[in-house]
């Protein structure tokens, strides 16, 4: 557990979470609405959030891999950010629209500069001949091979 919180955890789940926080406070500023919401909705939100939590430490519990829990994580995350500043949030056609042509260009460019640094590899896996992938050429020496037939099966030794 201690090396997956060292290592897994603050290089994967710490940035992606930031991202997330990111993305819910951009999406608050953006279409918030002023509205209060009644007792029994914030009831309903804390078991849904506690459901959530108990539903991240089976996670952690059972399979602590990334892929697995990032459903989970996204809806506990949210879920308790909603309760601590009681989002309230109205989504407005043109509003979003914005805000998705905003993340598919941030998107585009982080992928575009992802491929270009694979480019730029020099090891083994650079893509030469893209977009096929590379095979390491084996050559070997079967001059010093004989070929002996017994029953009709050949058989072959060395030297």
């Amino acid at each position: 557990m201690k090396y997956w919180i060292e290592v897994h955890f603050f290089y994967k789940i710490f940035e992606f979470l930031l991202i997330i926080t990111g993305i819910i406070f951009l999406i608050c500023v953006y279409f918030k609405k002023e509205n209060k919401l009644s007792k029994v909705n914030q009831k309903d939100k804390i078991i849904l959030c506690s459901l959530s939590f108990l539903s991240v430490i089976f996670w952690l519990n059972t399979i602590p891999q990334f892929r697995f829990g990032f459903s989970l994580i996204m809806i506990f995350f949210y879920l308790f950010i909603d309760l601590l500043f009681n989002l309230n949030i109205k989504f407005n056609k043109k509003k979003f629209f914005h805000f998705f042509i905003f993340g598919l260009i941030i998107l585009n460019i982080k992928n575009i500069s992802r491929i270009q640094s694979e480019f730029e590899r020099n090891d083994f896996y650079k893509f030469k001949d893209f977009p096929y992938h590379n095979e390491k050429i084996i050559r070997n020496d079967y001059s010093k091979i004989k070929i002996k037939k017994a029953l009709h099966i050949e058989i072959l030794n060395k030297f």
